[in-house]
Parts: structure tokens; C-alpha cells; sequence
């Protein structure tokens, strides 16, 4: 109900953990159960890319960091066999027998489903996406790409989507600029990068509520207020293949809409007042709203 009252009406669950973590849905929330809620499923693949940078520690020794080396090697090579014979398994000829697996993964290669890369640094950045390219991958989203702003030419040279999480975070390096996070949306959005706003990561169930207020940081660092509040709505849509009924206020659309007293993208003024998922109108009420207002009648505020 706290996302909901915040204006979050849609949601990308995602699976977690290993290399390829497994295919995501886009769901609204105002369902009794999950059939009810699925708005597009199996939208995508999500893998996590091998880190390129190995850190090194002062307590290990020369065998142990060349241990962790291979193993990076190692899933960079599963990834690639992997990758190759799903593209090679839809050429297969018919009656033969069913992988699930690599079934699950057929849409990537006709542009059906998005493969969601996780990476961050911009080595992981280039290299995956050359991966995917080579291997004939119609649509691909970079989920994390905080060293986006280093590589935008081959981004856009690639026409690469970018899911950018939670940009408010301290710089990575030393000589980063200071406000290099925050001013990272303005940076794809100038380079003509199709991109969108996320809150994953730790406490997300709670604090995906703060995704409006993302974007409004943004507006400070370089977005438009009308940049900022499309790449909470309809640049999200988009990427996940949803824009032809969500995202935007059109004829024909799905209302599914919030409305606010105060600007929606703005923790101060922010008071939603209405709220829609395909026409039904939605209760406001939460926890927090029940206790502000027994505790407003008991004190006559």
C-alpha cells in the first residue's frame, strides 16, 4: 500500500542470484493473486555479468586471485555456450525434443523478449553487449550501467536501452565528479539513449516507493520536469514492451493513472488524491494513513 499511496502502479518482479537468474513479468498492483496481476509475462531474461574487475585483498595469495580469475573466465564461457545454443536451438528441426531452457529463451533472438543485462563497469558494459550483438540478440537493456556515461557513443551506436538504478549514490571513483550519479540521467537523455529509472536492490519492497522522488532529484541535475516524469512512465514502458497500453495518457490506453495535489515528483508537496489501474479506482488508505488520522482526532490536529 506505501508504493501504491506513492504513486507506483506497475512492477518488473525479477528473479535474483547465479548467472542467468531467470525471465521477469510485469505486474500491477491491485490483484488477489498472480493471474489477475500479470500485465506481460516472461517480458525478458535477466543474467548477472561476471564482474571484469577483479578487486584484489591484501590477506590472498597469488594462487587464490588466479582461482577467482578462471572462475570468471569459466562463467564467461558458459554464458557464451549458453547464449549460442539457444540461438542455435530455434534453427533445430521440428519433432525434436523440448528444452525448456533454452525454449524460454527463443524470444531473444526475434524480439519478442529483452535480455536485461546487470552490469556496471564499462569493460562489463562493451563486452556484454558485443556478446549479445554477435550472437544475434534483438533487444538489449542494461540494468545498473553506472559507468553509462563513459561509454555513450557505443551505447547509442548500439541502440542500447539502460535501466539506471538508484542514482542516488556516492561517485565510484575518487575522481569522479561529485554529482556524477546524479547527473547521469541528464547524460543518456542529451546522448539520445533510451533509459528509465529503478529502485532495486536492498529494501526495494519498501523503498521502491522513493522512485518518484529519484526523478525529481534529476530535474535538479540536468532533466526536464517532463524528461524526468517519462522516465518513470513511459520510457519504462517502452522498454518492456508495454507502451502500446501503458505509459501515457492516450485515447485508447489503459487508465491507469495517479493524480496529486502537489508535484508528484517532489517529497514535499506530494499528496496523491486519486489513483487508477485499468479504470479501478484505488484505495489510498495504508498503515501510515490510519495512524495520522487516529492520532489527529485524538490530539484535535
Amino acid at each position: 500500500p506505501t508504493v501504491r499511496l506513492n504513486g507506483v502502479l506497475l512492477v518488473q518482479p525479477t528473479p535474483r542470484g547465479g548467472l542467468v537468474t531467470g525471465q521477469s513479468s510485469i505486474v500491477q498492483l491491485d490483484a488477489w493473486n498472480w493471474q489477475d496481476a500479470v500485465v506481460k509475462a516472461d517480458d525478458g531474461i535477466h543474467l548477472t555479468w561476471p564482474e571484469m574487475v577483479i578487486r584484489t585483498n591484501p590477506v590472498e595469495d597469488a594462487a587464490a586471485l588466479t582461482r577467482r580469475q578462471e572462475a570468471r573466465t569459466r562463467r564467461l564461457r558458459d554464458l557464451e555456450q549458453l547464449l549460442g545454443e539457444a540461438a542455435a536451438y530455434r534453427q533445430a528441426p521440428a519433432g525434436r525434443r523440448e528444452n525448456l531452457r533454452l525454449t524460454s529463451m527463443g524470444g531473444l533472438f526475434d524480439g519478442s523478449k529483452t535480455l536485461y543485462i546487470h552490469a556496471d563497469y564499462a569493460k562489463e558494459l562493451i563486452e556484454s553487449v558485443r556478446l549479445a550483438k554477435r550472437l544475434g540478440v534483438q533487444r538489449v537493456a542494461l540494468v545498473g550501467a553506472r559507468d553509462a556515461w563513459m561509454v555513450l557513443d557505443f551505447l547509442k551506436q548500439n541502440d542500447v536501452m539502460v535501466v539506471l538504478n538508484r542514482v542516488q549514490a556516492l561517485p565510484r571513483r575518487d575522481g569522479d565528479d561529485y554529482d556524477q550519479p546524479y547527473k547521469l540521467p541528464a547524460q543518456l537523455q542529451a546522448a539520445g539513449i533510451r533509459f528509465c529509472l529503478d529502485f532495486q536492490g536492498d529494501q526495494e519492497t519498501s523503498r521502491g516507493r522513493n522512485l518518484p522522488f529519484v526523478a525529481g532529484q534529476a530535474v535538479a541535475f540536468g532533466l526536464t520536469k517532463e524528461q524526468a516524469l517519462t522516465s518513470v512512465t513511459l520510457s519504462p514502458a517502452r522498454i518492456m514492451g508495454i507502451d502500446k497500453d501503458y505509459g501515457s495518457l492516450e485515447v485508447g490506453k489503459s487508465a491507469t493513472l495517479v493524480v496529486s495535489r502537489g508535484d508528484l515528483l517532489d517529497m514535499r508537496t506530494n499528496a496523491l488524491t486519486l489513483a487508477y489501474i485499468d479504470g479501478r479506482s484505488l484505495t489510498l488508505e495504508s498503515k501510515q494513513t490510519a495512524l495520522d488520522k487516529k492520532f489527529r482526532e485524538k490530539y484535535g490536529l
